[in-house]
């Protein structure tokens, strides 16, 4: 029984990890504007140049991070649901 509610509550964990890894790959490009933003702010105006690589490298870090987070939540959700399976009863009729 405590098997059970373990691996239901590593599935919980790893749906929540997909989940937010979803959101920051599809908002990457909204973290890529602010960072460039701040970027310009910082620095009291700047080079169109440099702010546009500020917007790609963050964007990029952020798909990159998000696509990890999702990843890993995706197969600890096939991993820990196979072995749930394996721990509830199941009839087999005739």
């Amino acid at each position: 029984m405590a098997r059970k509610i373990y691996l239901c509550c590593c599935i919980a964990i790893m749906a929540l990890l997909f989940a937010q890894g979803n959101k920051k790959l599809y908002s990457a490009c909204d973290y890529g504007l602010k960072a460039g933003d701040n970027f310009v702010i910082q620095q009291n105006g700047s080079d169109e140049e440099i702010y546009n690589q500020v917007i790609l490298l963050t964007t990029k870090n952020q798909q990159i991070s998000g696509s990890i987070m999702a990843l890993i939540g995706g197969i600890g959700i096939i991993v820990f649901s196979k072995e749930l399976s394996k721990e509830l009863p199941f009839s087999h009729k005739k």
